[in-house]
């Protein structure tokens, strides 16, 4: 009942956002069938992640084909190639971003950091939302989000330091974010350095 909820309720801010960010009924449709889908990947992998602590390819790899199928019919309907690169580009940003973390964390920790999982759905994550500044706001809410429940789990239920939580959730409420917010969180930061 609570993922039906969780839907619904992220369906319906999907909606209201598709017609703030679009006055072109083309591009707020297609903004939200992409979220909507996307959404509902997202959903489905936090919760397996969570209760086994797997991302499975049955999941994944339909995300990543839906997410380049969605961006060829908007290549087709736009008639512009170039509409299609920064899918590209995040998928592989996603993959050798994500997989770089997680040899560096291997190789100073010892053990595995993170699971070839999280790199796929890091591909997955980046077809749909882009490179620029996507991946880079992904990554650090997914990193700052698991931080803070790591911590409340440590101080509050006595797990320790180096216990196993899943990060595909994390990065699924990054990726949310934004694709819902990224770019007022952009400018945000943007204001905040001063840039």
């Amino acid at each position: 009942m609570i993922v039906e909820i969780l839907t619904a309720g992220i369906f319906a801010l999907i909606l209201y956002r598709s017609m703030d960010l679009y006055n072109n009924q083309f591009d707020a449709a297609m903004y939200a069938i992409r979220a909507c889908i996307f959404a509902a990947l997202l959903i489905v992998i936090s919760f397996i992640d969570f209760e086994f602590t797997i991302i499975p390819n049955k999941v994944v790899y339909p995300g990543l084909a839906f997410g380049l199928l969605l961006a060829i019919f908007t290549v087709v309907m736009k008639r512009d190639i170039h509409l299609i690169i920064p899918n590209l580009l995040g998928m592989v940003a996603g993959v050798v971003g994500i997989l770089l973390i997680a040899v560096l964390g291997t190789i100073i920790f010892r053990k595995e950091a993170m699971g070839m999982g999280d790199v796929r759905l890091m591909g997955m994550i980046g077809m749909f939302i882009g490179l620029w500044p996507q991946m880079p706001l992904t990554l650090i809410l997914g990193a700052f989000s698991g931080s803070i429940v790591g911590i409340a789990l440590i101080i509050f239920r006595g797990k320790q330091p180096d216990s196993h939580i899943p990060f595909g959730p994390f990065l699924s409420l990054g990726a949310l974010i934004t694709m819902l917010y990224g770019n007022e969180l952009w400018l945000l930061y943007k204001h905040l350095m001063g840039l």
